[in-house]
């Protein structure tokens, strides 16, 4: 089941929240941004809801922590803000420093899109034209949410008319002992990830690939996020805590517990790599609840960060009039 309500008025418009239901979920998605903002969990003990939200377009605009957001064209940085396809060189928006973050300044996440209800998916479709943040070729993209039991499926799709480059996510914030529950340090977390990417003082991911065994990246057993998350690994200080790219071993990106609820995520994908990120830069953030650092944590499944300019990495190219399918699913239970 699918419903429709007004958000928010911003810039002119009208906001639509969408409300996908049934008898395990709620998951709520404006048609601004794509933003998923809202999911929530029936649980023994009533309904919990394990995404951090923001109550006006405004709100989610200014805090610039693309809240719930989809993030195209390109999640993640870029170094420098330049790129070569096929032999010429692209300038794009420079808004980290000297490098690009999610597509640049205007990102899809504080866009509007148009949007479709097919029965029990909903369907958020955006155009975005060649030149576009700096990005070369017309792009069609479309995003589709729906449930299915106990589990929330997002599909994007692309499709362009030239080369391009293409690696959209969702950023949704969770905190899996319900929103405003205060930190993350005792959530479990297990990442089916045997390696990680390092990154420079400045985010940027410069090729070098690290075994997490025996380091504070080792997740690939079920631990708590803290006390690794204030290690004094020179990796983990420079961001703040955990910030970083995981290489994935297959689909199953890996399962987190609330240890108060119980509420057990597991995410899938066929993304070669996940962000996983703590909250590092939360800041005083007046949402539905009061939200400050590292009260929430992001999975970001993606090509890795600054693939283009990479040797060696996967390259998330999106060729000519080839479309293309990426899907992140997100399986909720109780223990």
């Amino acid at each position: 089941m699918i419903s429709v309500e007004n958000f928010c008025d911003y810039n002119g418009k009208t906001v639509h929240l969408y409300t996908l239901k049934n008898d395990y979920l709620e998951a709520g998605v404006l048609d601004f941004g794509g933003i998923l903002q809202r999911l929530i969990v029936n649980t023994p003990s009533g309904k919990k809801d394990i995404v951090c939200c923001l109550t006006d377009c405004e709100g989610y605009v200014k805090s610039n922590a693309h809240m719930g957001g989809t993030i195209g064209r390109v999640a993640n940085r870029i170094a420098n803000g330049t790129f070569t396809l096929n032999g010429t060189s692209y300038t794009l928006d420079k808004n980290a420093g000297n490098a690009t973050l999610h597509g640049g300044f205007n990102p899809y996440d504080y866009r509007f899109f148009d949007a479709e209800v097919l029965d029990d998916t909903l369907r958020l479709s955006l155009f975005s034209p060649d030149g576009d943040q700096g990005f070369p070729a017309n792009l069609q993209f479309a995003v589709e949410f729906k449930l299915d039991k106990n589990k929330l499926s997002i599909k994007f799709f692309g499709e362009s008319d030239s080369d391009t480059l293409f690696n959209p996510t969702n950023h949704a914030y969770f905190n899996l002992n319900g929103e405003g529950s205060g930190n993350i340090y005792d959530t479990l977390v297990y990442l089916n990830a045997d390696k990680v990417t390092l990154a420079d003082d400045n985010l940027v991911v410069t090729g070098e690939v690290a075994d997490v065994k025996g380091t504070p990246f080792d997740f690939t057993k079920p631990k708590t996020i803290a006390p690794d998350i204030f290690s004094d690994d020179w990796n983990v200080k420079s961001a703040g805590g955990f910030d970083h790219n995981f290489i994935l071993n297959g689909n199953h990106v890996g399962t987190c517990v609330g240890n108060k609820t119980g509420i057990t995520l597991d995410m899938y994908t066929d993304y070669p790599g996940v962000q996983f990120y703590c909250g590092n830069m939360m800041c005083n953030i007046d949402g539905k609840s009061f939200y400050d650092k590292q009260t929430a944590f992001c999975l970001e499944p993606q090509y890795f960060p600054n693939a283009i300019n990479v040797d060696g990495f996967e390259k998330p190219i999106l060729k000519a009039n080839k479309p293309v399918t990426h899907y992140i699913d997100y399986v909720t239970t109780v223990k």
